[in-house]
């Protein structure tokens, strides 16, 4: 959605709906975040059925995004944005060194 590194506002698409997610300044997303946020703030009622009836919501995210997985909670997934992603890797904040 922009160029400018300071800014995480990235798109999601949720069941075929786009969801424009404002700049927050962690970047990050809970998807009980974007359940709770999207509904007031784009076409939600416009969104279809998946196909597959998984019975969920499907999430179709922009490369680059991280998307984090815990143990428990499906809830506390959570997407961080691409540009922060890509701050992380240069500030070298990704990853630890292996001792392996």
């Amino acid at each position: 959605m922009t160029d400018d590194p300071a800014d995480n506002r990235f798109s999601i698409s949720v069941c075929d709906v786009q969801v424009d997610l404002p700049h927050r300044d962690d970047g990050e997303w809970t998807l009980r975040d974007i359940l709770d946020w999207a509904p007031e703030h784009s076409a939600w009622h416009t969104r279809k059925r998946c196909l597959r009836s998984c019975g969920g919501s499907c999430l179709i995210v922009p490369e680059g995004t991280l998307v984090e997985v815990p143990k428990g909670d499906a809830m506390q997934v959570t997407l961080v944005a691409p540009a922060e992603v890509a701050r992380r890797i240069a500030e070298g904040r990704m990853w630890a060194e292996s001792g392996t």
